[in-house]
């Protein structure tokens, strides 16, 4: 008698954060898994009771602000099966300058012949690159902090509220500002300063310290392109690029949506001509998951 959930469907089965994840993921793994089946719990947060639900599963998400690249390696190598992309997010795995290129071109030549904005290089487009993860450097660095406090606060089970300035702490293609973050994170640092007696521990922390500590990680971060796949938000870059290159809504897609899915489709087509995926040094991180999926090398 089986012990799974009724709703478990037979075969292999991934949950990931989004819908866009399912197409990205089973457009690179469809050919090497059969039966997989890849379920989008509409947002990080639900993957873990969706995977609870479905289990056994494997399960993947973003690792954005959660740990660094560094401190999830050794997972990759265990049995455990909830993991987090080595790179920021999914969509840094598509932050080539040949497929930007790529998309830039047919662009130009289909919807916008007369673009000033667009990029005529590959050079251009990775020193588009590197600029926008330099002008992020404070931003990741203020997140990661932010991220930080939340697991030394729930650990003691301190109660804190977490409400960003909006207006100064920018999301997007925009950026915030080194000394904007400084003015946030002193507030929090402030707080746990202050706490209660009984919540000792929380008065040592210096926030202001760690944040010190992650702009030199994030700083170093720029230097490669590697470096910069794995520690920053290539939604983010791919953002800023929809903004720079004055890219436009299409049939109802987002500027962003009609980049990621054009390079995506690119990214496809690429791996369909890997032979062995674990070692491809751009979607390598694919085989591996599927290595995990079926417990074998892919």
């Amino acid at each position: 008698m089986s012990s799974y959930h009724p709703l478990r469907p037979i075969g292999r089965v991934l949950v990931c954060e989004g819908k866009d994840d399912v197409s990205f993921i089973n457009g690179v793994l469809g050919s090497s898994i059969q039966n997989l089946n890849i379920y989008a719990a509409n947002g990080k947060s639900n993957v873990k009771t969706l995977a609870h639900i479905l289990s056994p599963v494997t399960s993947i998400v973003d690792r954005d602000f959660d740990v660094l690249p560094n401190e999830i390696q050794d997972n990759w190598n265990t049995q455990d099966h909830n993991l987090h992309w080595i790179r920021h997010d999914i969509e840094a795995y598509l932050l080539y300058p040949d497929w930007l290129l790529q998309f830039a071109q047919r662009y130009r030549e289909n919807i916008n012949p007369r673009s000033r904005f667009l990029p005529v290089s590959e050079t251009e487009v990775e020193e588009g690159i590197i600029e926008v993860s330099n002008n992020l450097v404070a931003d990741h660095a203020g997140r990661h902090t932010i991220s930080w406090i939340k697991k030394i606060v729930n650990h003691h089970e301190y109660r804190l509220e977490f409400n960003l300035d909006k207006k100064s702490i920018q999301s997007g293609a925009s950026f915030s500002l080194d000394a904007e973050w400084r003015i946030e994170l002193q507030k929090y640092h402030e707080i746990l300063r202050n706490a209660p007696q009984r919540f000792i521990p929380l008065t040592q922390v210096d926030v202001l310290k760690y944040y010190e500590e992650m702009l030199l990680v994030y700083s170093d971060a720029t230097k490669t392109s590697i470096q910069i796949q794995q520690y920053f938000s290539g939604k983010r870059i791919l953002e800023h690029f929809t903004q720079k290159w004055h890219i436009e809504s299409r049939n109802n897609k987002k500027p962003v949506d009609v980049l990621r899915d054009a390079l995506i489709e690119l990214a496809i087509n690429y791996a369909k001509q890997i032979t062995r995926l674990s070692d491809d040094p751009r979607l390598g991180d694919f085989g591996r998951l599927a290595s995990k999926i079926i417990s074998r090398d892919i």
